[in-house]
């Protein structure tokens, strides 16, 4: 019998002496283990069918005849055993036969996988490089050999396989896990600024990122793209306050935005953005400051009072320059005076403008919560969007419908409900209009003043029962005129543009 495997048969007898615990050796080399060993059952009241498996361990046997504490293992076996979920240890036999124990866990488990590192990173092959490891005194065994591995086991947890699971997948990434490399292309100082501040998106770059782990970089990159893109959603780093003041009969209009912030290395003076979207003010150390009027996103949702914004400076840029001015922190920032082109798709922005102007109005008569409403919101709700700000409009509506009726003359007023209705959100208005003018020839003709918005409804989340109630509602409000005056009832305003 070889001196080895006397010690893996004397380390094998002394776990069995441990009380239900089986040691076994394989039949041939199994990857650096030379005894499995599986301890007793714990106690268990339940079902027998829900016992948990035994607890259970390998073990690598060293031995010495010399008494040396020193001793090597392949870097192939300590492999095995570091990504192996289970338990592992070295016992050593001692010249006097005393054994000496290492448990494959904490600073043991993190310096054997830094020299697996290192070994891979520099090209050595795992199994002809070997590891130091010492069996000093503080690793002498002070009882069975199987009754300290069970102990050590249970003092990692209750779920061993999962602690060094985890222990493993942490271990060498303290500083991060890589160093990533992000190279814009053919980008100048203001293009830049404008990336940083989340104006401008998908800038082209390079990306290369490689693995570090143990402080040890891999020679090659594990992502290495010549056609990626980059854009960054920056954080505010203050709020400031526009003010925008157009018609001088008509009062200013405020709303409240983000400040954004960029300093190019070496300058001195950063590039800022005052954002409160649509309006944006982009100021330049070197340009000074750029207005512009943009949606980015179709799909992000903006309070109405953001929407508002883009009413204004669209109704007020048809007629002359708007003043702008932004505060914050109580201070004047920019003062500057603005004026917008209308984009090609000049009719959309006119139904856009004009469909929240006719909201504005609405909810003067009876404030209401409205949710934030995104540009797909308003596209979605286009034709009631038309209908609504046709049945809210300031001007004369002229009405002409032939005889085949016979109506009371002179009409008082005329009524109608008006409905817009967003996916989430239904509006509904109950309007009157005084007749201002009723011609009565071949046909009638009838010319209605300016709109009374009587009644608001809001419903979040409509189904057909809102419908249904704004209906029930309607028709009582109808009633309720018809007592007072001869009422023209257009009823459902939406469905007569639609000539329905």
């Amino acid at each position: 019998m070889t001196k080895h495997k006397a010690a893996e048969n004397l380390v094998k007898t002394e776990c069995m002496y441990f009380s239900g615990t089986i040691a076994t050796a394989p039949e041939e080399d199994r990857s650096g283990w030379d005894l499995f060993v599986e301890f007793d059952t714990d106690s268990f009241d339940g079902s027998a069918e829900d016992r948990p498996p035994r607890k259970y361990a390998f073990v690598q046997v060293k031995s010495t005849a010399s008494g040396n504490t020193g001793d090597k293992i392949k870097l192939s076996n300590v492999q095995e055993a570091c990504v192996s979920r289970a338990p592992w240890f070295l016992i050593k036999v001692m010249k006097d036969r005393s054994l000496r124990g290492i448990h494959v866990w904490g600073p043991v488990l993190n310096k054997w996988l830094e020299a697996i590192r290192e070994a891979s990173v520099n090209g050595k092959p795992l199994h002809s490089t070997k590891v130091s490891v010492n069996f000093g005194r503080k690793t002498e065994l002070k009882k069975n050999p199987a009754e300290w591995m069970l102990a050590e086991i249970e003092l990692v947890g209750p779920n061993y396989e999962l602690a060094k699971a985890e222990a493993v997948n942490a271990a060498g990434y303290k500083d991060g896990y890589g160093k990533g490399i992000i190279s814009l292309h053919d980008t100048d100082q203001d293009s830049w600024a404008n990336v940083f501040l989340g104006i401008s998106t998908g800038a082209k770059a390079d990306f290369s990122f490689t693995k570090t782990r143990f402080g040890l970089a891999d020679p090659q990159p594990v992502v290495d793209s010549k056609s990626g893109s980059v854009t960054i959603s920056p954080t505010p780093i203050g709020q400031c306050s526009f003010r925008l003041r157009g018609l001088s009969n008509e009062p200013s209009h405020s709303v409240s935005g983000d400040v954004y912030g960029y300093r190019h290395p070496g300058s001195s003076e950063p590039y800022l953005r005052f954002s409160a979207p649509p309006l944006e003010v982009i100021r330049n150390p070197d340009a000074g400051a750029i207005f512009r009027m943009t949606i980015s996103d179709p799909e992000i949702p903006y309070p109405l009072i953001n929407w508002y914004s883009y009413e204004r400076v669209t109704k007020w840029s048809e007629i002359g320059e708007i003043d702008l001015e932004i505060t914050t922190q109580g201070k004047v920032i920019s003062t500057s005076k603005i004026k917008i082109d209308p984009p090609n798709s000049s009719n959309d922005v006119a139904v856009l403008s004009n469909g929240i102007s006719a909201l504005r109005r609405a909810l003067l008569v009876a404030p209401t919560t409205i949710p934030p409403l995104s540009l797909n919101d308003f596209s979605k709700a286009s034709e009631d969007l038309v209908a609504f700000a046709s049945g809210l409009h300031e001007h004369s509506l002229k009405l002409e419908f032939g005889q085949d009726k016979v109506y009371p003359a002179p009409f008082g007023s005329a009524i109608y409900r008006v409905t817009i209705a967003f996916q989430k959100l239904l509006l509904c208005c109950f309007v009157s209009r005084p007749v201002i003018n009723d011609e009565i020839s071949e046909t009638r003709r009838v010319t209605l003043g300016s709109p009374v918005v009587r009644e608001l409804f809001a419903y979040p989340d409509p189904d057909a029962s809102h419908y249904e109630l704004v209906l029930s509602h309607y028709l009582t409000y109808a009633n309720s005129i018809a007592e007072l005056e001869e009422a023209l009832d257009l009823q459902d305003f939406n469905a007569a543009l639609r000539g329905q």
